[in-house]
């Protein structure tokens, strides 16, 4: 069996699956893209299917995920899931965004500007970021069904190195669009806090002019 990446590697810098040092986003070596591309026509056969199949796994170690799916409740197998057109969408797109980027052919301003503006919508939805990190687990289930006899570990490893650029991309927009919607909670609570300072200011001034009033008159 071969090894199994488990996570993502601790610096920008890393070594890649065949061993050569990786200092750009969605770096790969030219004979990594190759095999990414072969089994891509493989896996693009049935690109909904096998987008369902991501989900599915996803759904199985992160059982709380189906909340963002308001029409999932309960599944006793993928023939369940894949009727599903909710499901359905959502693997698709998936399946579509990896395509666009073997398209673009791993061009790293092209494939930035592409999983920011997913990662930007997986904010709106609320996704915590923790959750991305068991896509290369989902991802590597499918590989194993879509690939059939061609699928071995090695293919998966690959597969997996380039989508923690993926992860690590969209991962950094959901917590820039974290903090900033925390400033802005933070901000509006101070707001908050100070109008009843300001209307007690207010209340006094207002009793300090009758009584001024008063004594005038």
């Amino acid at each position: 069996m071969g090894s199994f990446v488990s996570k993502p590697p601790n610096t920008d810098i890393h070594e890649g699956v065949d061993g050569e040092h990786k200092t750009q986003p969605f770096s790969s070596s030219k004979r990594n893209k190759k095999i990414l591309k072969q089994t891509w026509k493989k896996i693009s056969a049935n690109k909904i299917d096998n987008g369902v199949l991501v989900f599915f796994k996803l759904f199985q170690i992160i059982p709380e995920a189906r909340q963002y799916f308001t029409s999932v409740e309960f599944f006793e197998s993928i023939k369940d899931l894949v009727k599903d057109p909710l499901v359905r969408s959502h693997g698709l797109r998936f399946m579509k965004a990896i395509e666009t980027m073997l398209e673009i052919e791993f061009d790293p301003n092209g494939c930035t500007f592409l999983f920011d503006a997913i990662g930007n919508r997986h904010c709106n939805y609320g996704i915590k970021p923790d959750y991305l990190d068991s896509v290369p687990e989902a991802f590597r289930f499918m590989l194993t069904k879509a690939l059939g006899n061609n699928y071995s570990d090695r293919i998966a490893d690959i597969w997996e190195e380039i989508l923690w650029h993926i992860i690590r991309t969209m991962k950094g927009k959901i917590q820039e669009g974290i903090k900033l919607t925390e400033a802005r909670q933070e901000l509006a609570r101070r707001k908050s806090s100070i109008h009843p300072i300001d209307a007690n200011i207010e209340s006094n001034n207002d009793k300090m002019d009758s009584t001024h009033h008063v004594s005038a008159s």
